[in-house]
This record gives C-alpha cells, sequence and structure tokens, in this order.
C-alpha cells in the first residue's frame, strides 16, 4: 500500500464510477454537464475507470497517481487515495435515479463504504443539494443520514454538512457528525465531498463514521429544480433453485423466441472468485440430478475419484461477469438463468437446477415500466448487465458454436461450458418481486445457449503445459493501444481494457520433469515445447547395477541406455584363484562373474 496516501481514509467518491453509474441520467443534462460527462452514458464494466477528464488533480487536493490497479508503480489515471478499484467493481448493493446514484461496497479493509453523487445546479446562482438516507423508506428511524452541500453563485461549494439522525425527548433530531468547507474530506478521512465537473459527489465510512449503522434500504437526492428516490437494492440478487421449466411450471421448454439474448461477456468483466480455476474445488455431483452433493473430493476433474458409487468428481469455478444481451421487443421482467448442475438431461438451463438472476433497475438501458421490483427492458437496447457470483462445475462437452439442441460433442474447446436462458414476460402486470420470481410468460418466451466469451479454462492434463485466458490492452476501437498482455483488466492503462481475450495452452520451461522418472542409464522424461518426451539415455560406460569389481565381475556400466553386466570374459579360461595342492587345482570363472570354490572328497577335488 502507498504509504503517501491519506490515511487511515478508506473511502472515495470522486471517481469515474460515479458518472458511469448515472447511466438514467437524460440527455439534457448530460448536454448541459459539458465535456467532463460526456462519458455519462457509458457502461459501467466496460470502460476502465477514471477516464482522463473525468477527475483532475489540483491543488490543494493531496490526491495523487502513482501506483496501478495491482499496487505497482504506474499512473493508471485512479488516484490513489482508493484502496483499490475492485472495491467500486464489488459493490454490494445500489441506487440508480433520474440524475444521480447511490451504492455501497465493501473496501479491501473491511470497511462498508457509501458512495454517492448528483448531477448538480447550475452556477447561476446559489443552490443547494440533499442526501438523504433511510434505513426504513417512509420512516425515519436512528441512523439515518442526511449530506446537505451549500454551492455559491459562481459553483463553488461551500459547506457541507453530514448529519445522523438521533431520537431524543419528544422528537428526534439530526446530529452533526461531520462538517466540510468547501472540497476534502474530513480529518479522519470518513467523510468526503468533491465537485467533479457537473458531478457532486459524496462519500461516507459507515463502519467509521455512523458504527454499528448502515443497513440503508432508500435514498432520495434533492436540488432546488429536482428530486429523486429509489430503493437500494443488491447488486447481485439471485436465486438458486428450478431452471426453466420448473420455474414456469411447463411440461417442456421450448424457448423458440429470441427477444432478449444474452450474447457474450464482456471483455475484461469476467472475475475467477474461487482460487486459481476449476481445479481449486473439486466436489461429487450426483450422476442421477447432476447436483454437487457438498462433499469435497481428489481424482481427475470428471472421474469417480474419491467420491461414492453413483457419484462423480467434478472441479468448480465461481465467477460474477457483466452480460451483453440484445433485445427486440420491449420486454418485462427480465430473468437470467444459469446452470449449476451438471447438465444430465443435455439442455442446459432449460430444466435442473439453476441460479437465477434479475435485472436491476436502472442500469444502462433498464428500466421498470410497470411499477415492480424486476427490470425492464426497452425495445432496440443492448443493455450491459452484471451477473453472479455463481459456481459451476467445470464440463466442456460441447463445441464452440453448439446449441443446446445438439446432443453432446465428443469435440470441445478447453473452456468449460456456461449455460444460460433468458426469459421475459411479454405485457406488464407489475407482480414480480425480483430473482425469485423471474420466469418465461410461455414455455416459447426464453432464449437459451452456451455463453460466448467466457474463458474459463481446464486443465488438459498436459504436464507440459498451462492453461491461461489472456488478451491485449486496447481502446475500445478495437485498434492500437499498448499490446501488452493482459489478464482481466489487469496491466492495462486507462482508457485501454483487455480485450481479445482467448484460451492459451502456454508451454512450461524446457526440461521441466514431466512426471514419467528415468533411472540409472536414462534421463527422465521432461517437457520440450509443450510436450513431454523421453530424457534419452545416459552417457555408455556410467557405472550402474552391481558395483563390484573382483577377477571375475568388473562394475556394470550402462550402454545405449541399458544397463549391462561387466564379467570377466573368457569363462574357464580366466582364472580366480591359485592352486594349493592336489586337491586344491586353479579355479576358473564361469563366465556369469562367479569364482567357484572347491572342497576334496576322498582326495578328488569336487566343485562347489
Amino acid at each position: 500500500m502507498n504509504k503517501n496516501r491519506c490515511s487511515p481514509v478508506t473511502l472515495v467518491l470522486s471517481l469515474a464510477i460515479g458518472a458511469f453509474l448515472i447511466c438514467a441520467a437524460t440527455a439534457q443534462a448530460v448536454a448541459a454537464a459539458g465535456p467532463a460527462a460526456s462519458h455519462l452514458t457509458a457502461s459501467v464494466r466496460s470502460v476502465q475507470p477514471a477516464v482522463s477528464g473525468l477527475f483532475q488533480v489540483h491543488t490543494p487536493r493531496a490526491w495523487t497517481d502513482a501506483l496501478d490497479e495491482s499496487g505497482q508503480p504506474g499512473a493508471n489515471g485512479v488516484p490513489d487515495f482508493l484502496d483499490s478499484w475492485q472495491a467500486f467493481r464489488a459493490r454490494e448493493a445500489s441506487a440508480i435515479l433520474k440524475n444521480g446514484y447511490a451504492f455501497k461496497t465493501i473496501d479491501e479493509m473491511g470497511d462498508l463504504i457509501l458512495y454517492a453523487g448528483a448531477l448538480r445546479a447550475s452556477s447561476a446562482g446559489p443552490s443547494k443539494v440533499a442526501f438523504e438516507f433511510s434505513q426504513k423508506p417512509g420512516e425515519r428511524l436512528l441512523g439515518d443520514l442526511q449530506i446537505n452541500a451549500e454551492i455559491d453563485g459562481v459553483g463553488n461549494l461551500g459547506t457541507v454538512r453530514f448529519q445522523s439522525y438521533s431520537e431524543g425527548k419528544g422528537s428526534g433530531k439530526f446530529i452533526q457528525l461531520a462538517l466540510l468547507s468547501g472540497e476534502g474530506c474530513s480529518d479522519a478521512g470518513t467523510a468526503c465531498v468533491v465537485a467533479n465537473g457537473a458531478l457532486l459527489e459524496v462519500g461516507v465510512n459507515l463502519s467509521q463514521l455512523l458504527s454499528g449503522s448502515g443497513g440503508f434500504k432508500g435514498v432520495k437526492i434533492t436540488t432546488p429544480e429536482d428530486s429523486a428516490a429509489g430503493a437500494i437494492r443488491p447488486m447481485f440478487s439471485s436465486s438458486n433453485a428450478d431452471c426453466v421449466v420448473e420455474q414456469g411450471g411447463f411440461k417442456k421448454a421450448n424457448c423458440t423466441a429470441n427477444d432478449v439474448r444474452l450474447t457474450a461477456i464482456v471483455e475484461g468483466s469476467l472475475e475467477i472468485s474461487s482460487g486459481a480455476g476449476c481445479n481449486s474445488n473439486k466436489k461429487c455431483f450426483n450422476n442421477t440430478t447432476g447436483l454437487d452433493t457438498g462433499v469435497s473430493c481428489t481424482g481427475t476433474n470428471g472421474t469417480q475419484g474419491s467420491c461414492t458409487a453413483g457419484n462423480t468428481c467434478y472441479a468448480t469455478i465461481t465467477f460474477t461477469a457483466t452480460g451483453q444481451y440484445i433485445v427486440g421487443p420491449q420486454r418485462y421482467d427480465i430473468g437470467l438463468y444459469i446452470a449449476t448442475d451438471t447438465d444430465p438431461n443435455s439442455n442446459g438451463a432449460k430444466s435442473g437446477n439453476c441460479d437465477r438472476f434479475d435485472f436491476p433497475i436502472g442500469t444502462a438501458e433498464t428500466t421498470d415500466l410497470d411499477d415492480d421490483d424486476c427490470a425492464d427492458v426497452a425495445p432496440g437496447s443492448t443493455p450491459e448487465v452484471d451477473f453472479g457470483p455463481v459456481t459451476i462445475p467445470c464440463i466442456d462437452v460441447k463445441s464452440p458454436g453448439a446449441t443446446l439442441d445438439d446432443p453432446p460433442l465428443n469435440t470441445s474447446d478447453g473452456q468449460a461450458d456456461v449455460n444460460h436462458c433468458e426469459t421475459w414476460a411479454n405485457s406488464a402486470d407489475g407482480v414480480c418481486g425480483g430473482s425469485a420470481d423471474v420466469k418465461a410468460e410461455t414455455s416459447s418466451k426464453c432464449f437459451c445457449g452456451l455463453l460466448a466469451g467466457a474463458c474459463i479454462a481446464i486443465d488438459d492434463l498436459n504436464n507440459c503445459t498451462t492453461e491461461v485466458c489472456r488478451g491485449n490492452c486496447r481502446p475500445a476501437s478495437g485498434t492500437g493501444g499498448s499490446g501488452t498482455i493482459c489478464f482481466d483488466n489487469l496491466g492495462c492503462t486507462a482508457p485501454e481494457t483487455c480485450r481479445g481475450i482467448t484460451l492459451h495452452h502456454d508451454p512450461v520451461t524446457n526440461g521441466t520433469s514431466c512426471g514419467a522418472g528415468g533411472d540409472e542409464c536414462n534421463n527422465p522424461f521432461a517437457c520440450q515445447n509443450g510436450t513431454c518426451v523421453a530424457g534419452g539415455p545416459k552417457g555408455d560406460g556410467i557405472a550402474c547395477g552391481d558395483p563390484s569389481d573382483t577377477t571375475c565381475d568388473n562394475p556394470d556400466t550402462c550402454l545405449a541406455g541399458v544397463c549391462e553386466p561387466n564379467h570377466e570374459p573368457g569363462g574357464d579360461t580366466v582364472p580366480c584363484t591359485t592352486s594349493q595342492g592336489s586337491c586344491d587345482p586353479l579355479e576358473y570363472c564361469d563366465g556369469n562373474g562367479n569364482c567357484p570354490t572347491d572342497f576334496c572328497v576322498g582326495g578328488v577335488v569336487k566343485p562347489s
């Protein structure tokens, strides 16, 4: 960690993510925001943080930019005041309003951080912006938070008050937590405010400033010109249970419509959260139901391993990602199903066990058209929506481009199959309450397939290669860029992202042992350009076998990879003892490395 950052500050607010999240801002508001806000309609996950122009470091701010996202030297456009960009990517709950946003996240210090931003009033005269965070919308409770910011006639920030609701005798009142004058942070770094171009952004470390509070469910942002309120909902809302058939109560899911289609994963958005990859966590799956039994196992992926009879050992992978969708007509209560079983019915996410996700309301190109808790999509839109975390078995039985109606194919692409289905309703009914309710209106109102772009490598059991998904740093246009090898978004400089991510089988260092052992006359098997090859014989004449050195048996030596006995040639023509008399004549080598012994019986020599 950079020792020069504003310790113990663990929150930040003035980052481009704030601007990106205001996806619902009107075109007029964006235009009024000027050049600095021209990126407001950009996708949250497809753009690197802090695009140049959205955040500028000016004196007297102490925020600097000296580290990259990995904590290594190298400017990346993100102030080092941040703990990490991961804190923003891992936001746990959010509310997207007409001209503002709010979200909560856990930073790398384990603190709960609250962020909010609003398109502020024009600089035509004095103005105010008020943020109200409630634990129970419509009712004021102990620990509710208010932030009031004053703006002078030329648009400069004045006094900013951070207040918490405190119950007292007769009636409650707000007590002051922090008081700021202009941009900056409190001395303890627990409350901050910044006028970031057309945005006014605030941040609070709830773990420190409001210890024991922070379970906010609602937010309201008010300016003299407008007021907007919304619910702070979990970013990743999922239910693990039925797939399309079971959830919809159908005998069979035809899924012949394609009104809403998940087409790919946004490059750079896939994040694996269960160790290094597919071999980090192996579980026994029931062969009949395809379900995880909860029992860990050992063995090669897809074998019985240490599982009991009727179960098979599979590696699993847990990940989050951002999906790219294509929408035809306007549709309601969109649901995403990801198969979490081993697909024993060979129909992907149509039946069996799935994780279900609903769309969060108010992200890019999603809205609430029927006044319920599930997002709807406008005709012709192309939303990008986060989903996960989801855990799937690492199975690769389909070839690239195969549909779920195809029988399982023997060819594979070396990557885990991510089976998905999207569901929707054709009409507004206003009865959807979240991921537990999303379903197909009829058995045809769904689209299923294998998710393209989900590069999750499965070990090919070749000890001479390493499976890795990587791309190159390039701008959104796909041309130019540094060409630096990247994994996810690590290693790229804004506004580049990691693009063209594909599976590679990289050879390990030549000479690396690959399992098959050698012997005293042969070198062990070793890797050569990704292939395990025989090490070849050691040099002729190298000692091996029996090391004894006698008249009849010299030390054994290697010859063309074989340990050859080095017996004295000549058999019974080579003497190996001396005569001791008539009962003890000379003995000769027997040709097998031995010198016979003798004894006398009645004065006659008898061989042993």
